[in-house]
């Protein structure tokens, strides 16, 4: 990360702050203990945020941005950003299941009202994964202004996953294998998914 940060002149600027993730003993009402861990860090940082009223940007650990991050502009009024989603209907990302937490934008305005629904939803019997628990929250404030990076800024990068291991990752061997693969493997993925976001649009969506 502190890579990927110098790439688009943000390493040591005093606005970015690493936090450590919180680590759950068991899964929980979650698939796995990583979805249950991913859900509980992004509250502990929404949380953090709205104690300090201010807007933040949460990045996870396997984010990598794409060139796009280095041009990209966006005005002010929105509520929710994307930087990097997968989408069931990328010419409608408004009305999609989005897939994919890692570049996940949030006004001081909405903040707390954000945290109040996490804490909500993690009580109850099958909270759904963090991602999927920001679509079940713009669903139900559908006020709430959403924009969408498109280009997108930023993609998951090619890497182990806590939230849902591959099975070569389970191996010592073979994952050290795997991910001299990833790494070689990176560069083109990053490029791919440039040109994927950009016969997408041109420009920020805004509903």
């Amino acid at each position: 990360m502190l890579s990927e940060l110098q790439r688009i002149g943000l390493n040591g600027d005093s606005r970015v702050q690493f936090v450590h993730a919180v680590a759950p003993e068991s899964p929980g009402a979650w698939p796995s203990r990583g979805a249950h861990g991913c859900y509980m860090s992004h509250l502990k940082i929404l949380r953090d945020a709205g104690s300090a009223n201010e807007s933040v940007l949460i990045l996870e650990d396997d984010c990598d941005f794409t060139e796009a991050a280095l041009s990209s502009k966006w005005g002010e009024g929105f509520d929710i950003f994307y930087g990097g989603f997968g989408a069931t209907d990328f010419s409608n990302p408004h009305a999609s299941n989005i897939q994919g937490s890692h570049c996940m934008g949030f006004s001081r305005k909405i903040v707390p009202q954000v945290v109040d629904f996490l804490t909500e939803l993690a009580a109850t019997e099958s909270p759904p994964p963090i991602d999927g628990a920001y679509v079940r929250f713009r669903q139900e404030n559908p006020s709430v202004l959403t924009d969408f990076a498109i280009p997108q800024v930023a993609i998951q990068r090619q890497s182990a996953s806590d939230i849902a291991p591959g099975r070569f990752d389970r191996s010592r061997l073979l994952s050290l294998a795997v991910s001299v693969l990833r790494r070689l493997n990176r560069g083109r993925h990053r490029r791919r998914k440039m040109l994927e976001g950009m016969t997408q649009g041109s420009a920020v969506e805004r509903q």
